[in-house]
């Protein structure tokens, strides 16, 4: 049994402990408590352990010493106590957890070197400590994001409900990416950084194409993470992107091979499934009988099982990967009729087979009569619109704010950005894939008076995600001098050697 004695011993045999997982003190507190010292001394006496020389190592109350330092102390009041390793970590443990806001990452480290020592497990600690399990794992899942991230939480620049979040990520690459846009310019509200990613950086398992046998017990699965975010717990999404990725291509492939071995037609070459999937290619189409193939286009033929899928000469198969948004893969699967006379007929319900292959003649004399009509339309706005546009300058603010929004990809999904940028209420219908006339109509709703000020926030969005290199244009105007302010960062400097910065 420890039993406690107490002493005044000269500070300079008081040593901090080799194992203080603590790294993060308030200088400024730190400087209020010596403050205090000078005037009243150490009201409470620090712990600590006697050594094999003599000295003593402090196991609580490393602040109280080194502010007894700096208020040039000579001796200190201290509580002797006989502990082993283990018993020290687990009072510095507790210690630090009971403190009125203890700092998550110095949890995390201390939860982590007492779990090493093999003694306890997550649920034993946990009770050890009076806390949730739930607890434990959050502190503990902090040690797998990026040590540029640990070090913002520790010094409390990142809160602690965004930082969880970041652990919710599998690849530290789209932690980096996810904490980037937490941060940069204003932040994000908590709110508005879990929306951020449910919207990019998770995929809904329901999409799947592939069998979910191998995601039930992953712990990237939002459902299995209900320990951690209790929120989650009816959800099913899954944020590890390259699993789902690689799961998604390779049951694509898997289908590619099946259907070369019945005779069909396979077609992986980019150029010609570009030409193909060409909107202006009216020779082809294409046919997406199966849900989320990141393919345009849903037309399945009414006779597709029993006549398409017994026709090897026309029907084909294709496959391609895409970069997307901010570099991320994805795989396009698709399948197309060539005998577009042929598909038509079985639409109109024509038993006759079409077996020639119609290529120059058009699909029928009404879609013939219709595609003129377009080109009648189109011809006349090319011919009247750009010279009212001239003649109005609100017409020339809303049109370069539709291209800034079009050249940026927001039809593709990007619904709360949108209701943002035009101070909106959340359409949930602009999150799928909103046509160009529907990101227009918000446009035009719009008064002329605040068209200044809707631009303006749609450049403080868009500027977030600009090419690297038009920033680089932008320095000179920008009043950035890239010889005098450019600062190497941390991960360009993991990845060079002395001799290469000195080069």
């Amino acid at each position: 049994m420890n039993t406690n004695t107490f002493k005044t011993l000269p500070i300079a045999q008081v040593h901090p402990s080799a194992n203080n997982y603590r790294k993060t003190m308030d200088k400024k507190a730190l400087k209020e408590l010596a403050e205090s010292i000078k005037t009243k001394g150490i009201l409470q006496p620090i712990l600590v352990r006697p050594l094999a020389d003599g000295g003593y190592e402090i196991v609580a109350g490393h602040r109280r010493h080194q502010a007894a330092l700096t208020a040039k102390l000579e001796e200190i009041p201290v509580m002797v106590r006989d502990l082993t390793d283990q018993e020290a970590l687990e009072v510095q443990v507790i210690e630090n957890c009971q403190r009125e806001d203890p700092n998550p990452m110095e949890e995390a480290w201390g939860f982590k070197a007492l779990l090493e020592l093999g003694s306890h497990t997550t649920e034993t600690l946990a009770a050890k400590l009076d806390r949730s399990p739930g607890y434990v794992l959050s502190r503990l899942k902090l040690l797998d994001i990026p040590e540029a991230a640990q070090k913002k939480i520790a010094s409390g620049d990142i809160p602690l409900g965004h930082a969880l979040l970041l652990t919710r990520l599998k690849h530290p690459s789209e932690q980096k990416e996810f904490l980037k846009d937490m941060t940069s310019g204003d932040g994000l509200t908590l709110s508005a950084a879990q929306s951020k990613l449910k919207q990019y950086y998770s995929l809904r398992l329901e999409d799947a194409v592939f069998g979910l046998d191998d995601c039930a017990k992953c712990s990237y699965r939002s459902s299995n993470q209900a320990a951690l975010f209790p929120d989650l717990k009816k959800t099913d999404e899954c944020t590890d992107r390259g699993c789902f990725f690689a799961k998604t291509r390779d049951h694509y492939i898997a289908i590619l091979k099946e259907r070369e071995e019945q005779g069909f037609k396979v077609i992986t070459e980019p150029e010609a499934i570009n030409r193909l999937r060409s909107w202006e290619n009216h020779k082809v189409q294409r046919i997406t009988p199966g849900r989320n193939t990141g393919d345009r286009g849903t037309e399945v033929p009414k006779r597709y099982k029993s006549e398409c899928m017994k026709c090897a000469d026309s029907h084909v198969f294709y496959m391609a990967i895409e970069e997307h948004y901010g570099g991320r893969k994805q795989v396009v699967f698709g399948e197309a009729c060539l005998n577009i006379k042929c598909f038509n007929k079985m639409q109109k319900g024509d038993n006759t087979p079409a077996t020639e292959q119609d290529s120059t003649t058009p699909t029928s004399s009404l879609e013939n009569a219709r595609i003129k009509a377009r080109e009648c339309r189109d011809r006349f706005l090319r011919s009247a619109i750009p010279a009212k546009v001239e003649a109005s300058v609100a017409l020339q603010k809303r049109f370069i704010l539709y291209r800034l929004l079009e050249d940026n990809g927001f039809r593709r999904g990007k619904g709360k950005e949108l209701s943002e940028i035009f101070g909106l209420r959340v359409d949930p219908s602009l999150n799928n894939y909103p046509s160009k006339e529907k990101v227009y109509n918000l446009i035009t709703k719009v008064s002329e008076a605040i068209l200044d000020e809707v631009l303006a926030r749609a450049v403080k969005t868009l500027i977030r995600d600009a090419e690297t290199e038009v920033m680089l244009n932008m320095t000179p105007e920008a009043g950035i001098d890239m010889a005098v302010d450019f600062v190497i960062d941390e991960d360009f400097v993991k990845t060079k050697t002395k001799a290469d910065l000195v080069e």
